[in-house]
């Protein structure tokens, strides 16, 4: 339901009632004839924080418009919820260190990013000429997949394994021919609203973190429609919606990193500098605390991979004090040259690099 949708109908004498009864008693009001109008409640919820539709709604609620005697009776006392009263009460806050931390900011960016795309035009018909599909479609495809939170299925877009790899970074970003992979890491269960890397959401999860991630989904709706092929912008909500999950119930400073470095590869692959670098360095700093707090390997990076991103993130921020500290770690390490002979050799040339710029100075 779009905005303008919403707007004609809150003047329709059945619908004003109903909305009466969801803002002065709850999402529990009595059930409505109306399948029409019962549907709305959901996408009344979505909008509230638009100011016309909370001008409308104030309108209404200050208004003489007469609920049923049966609910004036036996009213359902409010849940304590940003739901109930939108107006009045701030959106439940979760101390955090990286992602959105305002919950109902980070689901309604996210459901925001989704649900105002803009059409797409009209592809001019052209006689006995077949019209290409979208290009991203050509290398994804979805398959069904058990959520690890609500144990329920769910679609997910996941890319094909033939891919024609182009250039390759010095931090580990490869670059595709015709397509960014990156932009579908995010597994995100559309029954529940969970979201994690494609590693974590197959893996198993402890039940202390499986019933604590449920226990919330069942108090904050953070569902997000179902979408087959995604933006940059997707992406990057749906990655900051993992590393709120991942902070809130795991703590794992590592995970978080290596999802902000995917995330400065997104910026890269779309020339957004600045917020690149605004990542490479949340990035960086995580894989210090980590390095410094956990057991690697986590997932399938190891401590000596951890490094050397640390450093990287450093030189290509021109920070080469720093850099120099880390890749000191790894050139001095001669062990290195035969457990991980790549990065080491990666590790070497950067170090003198930074060497050779220090001579010139």
């Amino acid at each position: 339901m779009v905005k303008e949708e919403l707007l004609t109908l809150l003047h329709d004498e059945e619908v004003r009632r109903k909305i009466v009864e969801i803002v002065r008693f709850g999402v529990k009001s009595p059930a409505s004839k109306s399948a029409r109008i019962a549907a709305m409640k959901i996408d009344l919820l979505f909008l509230l924080c638009d100011g016309d539709i909370r001008e409308e709604i104030l309108k209404i609620v200050q208004s003489d418009d007469k609920i049923s005697a049966q609910s004036a009776k036996n009213p359902v006392k409010p849940k304590t919820s940003a739901k109930a009263t939108p107006q009045t009460e701030k959106p439940k806050q979760i101390t955090s260190t990286g992602a959105d931390t305002d919950i109902m900011a980070l689901r309604n960016k996210i459901r925001s990013r989704l649900t105002n795309k803009p059409a797409p035009e009209p592809s001019p018909v052209v006689e006995d000429e077949k019209v290409d599909e979208p290009s991203d479609l050509k290398f994804t495809y979805i398959s069904e997949k058990i959520c690890p939170i609500c144990e329920e299925k769910t679609r997910i877009v996941q890319c094909k394994t033939r891919l024609v790899a182009d250039t390759l970074d010095i931090d580990f970003c490869m670059h595709y021919k015709n397509f960014n992979p990156y932009l579908y890491t995010i597994w995100v269960c559309e029954k529940c609203g969970y979201a994690a890397d494609e590693t974590r959401f197959q893996d198993r999860y402890a039940d202390k973190v499986r019933k604590g991630v449920r226990k919330f989904l069942s108090e904050n709706d953070m569902r997000t429609p179902f979408v087959e092929t995604r933006t940059a912008e997707e992406a990057l909500a749906f990655y900051e919606s993992a590393i709120f999950f991942n902070e809130t119930f795991e703590m794992s400073k590592g995970r978080q990193g290596g999802l902000y470095q995917k995330m400065a590869w997104i910026c890269r692959i779309e020339g957004d500098v600045e917020r690149e670098k605004e990542y490479l360095l949340k990035a960086a700093e995580l894989y210090e605390v980590s390095l410094d707090s956990e057991r690697y390997p986590i997932g399938k990076v190891s401590d000596t991979a951890a490094t050397y991103i640390v450093a990287v993130n450093y030189f290509m921020l021109k920070e080469y004090d720093k850099a120099s500290y880390y890749l000191n770690q790894i050139v001095g390490n001669p062990n290195l040259r035969s457990t991980a002979p790549k990065i080491h050799e990666k590790a070497r040339h950067i170090w003198q690099d930074i060497r050779a710029m220090k001579i010139k100075k």
